[in-house]
């Protein structure tokens, strides 16, 4: 064949062959090589200017700590905003890792997004901040629990960070109004009220919903038990409880579920009580008084099981630290809390844990589930949680990788009308249902 010239016939085993040319071909292979170095030199100036971007958040973050400490100072404990403020910086100083994502969604993207009303700065800085390096435009709507303490960190915040997040104070049926035209939507909260949003949206929607679950931890005869307890009690004292990460059940061998409840109550008993903002684990009021009384209604359901109480603290929204212990797994009513409530369930045999997660309800609510010292247990995903292995899953969070489990009801993703448990990470999410994925 030719290339650019003329028509000219050859002669092989065919007999004569007329060959056409093949016009523009050098110049075809010019204009895609220049176009490949093009968008090679767009994506390195992307990741100049993303670099850039994220480097200028973690400076806006460590310049006003100590204002930030005072927006949230009363509806977070000391410690748990230091956690908030630390992830935030690791995943800002991780961001890089997201690249491979981001590089493949389309420019333009308009997203809308659901907060939650804890971990506040924490989900600011993931499902706002983190977005703005590849959202031409961010609408945020806080929870009307904390849209106060929201609005209060977005203007401390936003401007210094992109204009393209947009803090909207108006009701949720606004809210989701406008957020019929978004590409994609992050919701956090009550999977009843996420489908129910998601019902009013457009299946061209890519809809990302973030749940919970009760995050059960097993305590097995193999298990360092002061190690495996003073992980679950921090992990269920986060915030005096006030988080989807905090465990709702302790799983403990017979062999050893009494060393286990001993070790607990005596580290329960030297944990301070009642300011929020003491160093350290503390036992704070709640911020909501329906979760303290739904707490409350649990505890007097299940007194003939009760082991041990803190002394009482007189104010609202306070719930005492509770063990709640019961010795048949098939009988235990475990329930979420956001309250510092321990709920220990006595195990024969780890066949036992595995029929309870794999119960219809607890694989629906598949998030993570922590195993100390239990070989059986070891597969990566039991039921339907992701198994995290010896720690708890509030330490192993990572905000550069998917978050959650496959339960429904814990992490899912709604596009073209198809539903699916998955664990999100919402640029990997965007890239495989918008983009180039």
């Amino acid at each position: 064949m030719t290339a650019g010239g003329r028509a000219e016939t050859r002669t092989g085993s065919l007999g004569p062959v007329r060959v056409l040319p093949i016009p523009c071909h050098r110049d075809s292979i010019t204009v895609r090589v220049r176009r490949g170095l093009a968008q090679s030199a767009g994506m390195r100036r992307r990741r100049r200017m993303t670099y850039s971007y994220h480097a200028n958040a973690a400076e806006v973050l460590k310049n006003a700590r100590a204002d930030i400490m005072q927006i949230l100072g009363p509806i977070a404990t000391r410690s748990s905003i230091d956690a908030e403020f630390a992830g935030s910086l690791r995943v800002l100083a991780h961001a890089e890792s997201e690249e491979v994502w981001v590089s493949r969604i389309p420019a333009g993207q308009e997203l809308s997004v659901f907060l939650p009303s804890n971990n506040l700065l924490y989900s600011y800085l993931l499902y706002a901040v983190m977005p703005a390096a590849w959202a031409q435009r961010i609408r945020v709507r806080p929870s009307s629990r904390v849209k106060a303490t929201c609005l209060a960190l977005h203007d401390l915040l936003g401007a210094h960070l992109s204009p393209s997040i947009v803090m909207a104070d108006e009701s949720q049926r606004a809210f989701v109004s406008e957020a019929s035209t978004s590409n994609s939507v992050i919701f956090t909260g009550s999977p009843e009220n996420g489908r129910n949003i998601a019902a009013l949206l457009p299946d061209t929607s890519l809809f990302m919903g973030f749940g919970s679950g009760p995050n059960p931890v097993v305590i097995g005869r193999e298990a360092d038990i002061d190690r495996a307890v003073t992980e679950t009690v921090s992990a269920r004292l986060y915030n005096s409880g006030q988080d989807c990460l905090c465990p709702d059940v302790v799983f403990a061998h017979a062999d050893v579920v009494d060393r286990v409840e001993e070790v607990l109550i005596e580290q329960l008993k030297v944990i301070p009580q009642g300011d929020r903002l003491a160093k350290g684990l503390v036992n704070a009021p709640l911020v909501y008084n329906d979760a303290a009384d739904a707490a409350r209604g649990w505890i007097r359901s299940r007194r003939d099981h009760l082991r041990w109480q803190s002394a009482e603290v007189d104010a609202p929204g306070f719930v005492p630290l509770t063990v709640v212990r019961e010795d048949e797994v098939a009988n235990a009513i475990v329930s979420e809390h956001f309250a510092p409530v321990f709920h220990l369930v006595r195990y024969e045999s780890p066949a036992e844990v595995l029929r309870w997660a794999e119960s219809p309800q607890n694989r629906e609510n598949g998030f993570y589930i922590s195993v100390y010292g239990e070989d059986a247990l070891r597969d990566p995903v039991i039921g339907n949680a992701v198994n995290v292995g010896a720690v708890s899953a509030l330490n192993q969070e990572d905000g550069n990788r998917p978050f959650g489990g496959y339960g429904r009801r814990a992490s899912w993703v709604r596009w073209r009308g198809k539903e699916r448990g998955t664990p999100l990470l919402t640029s990997r999410e965007s890239a495989l249902h918008l983009g180039n994925g």
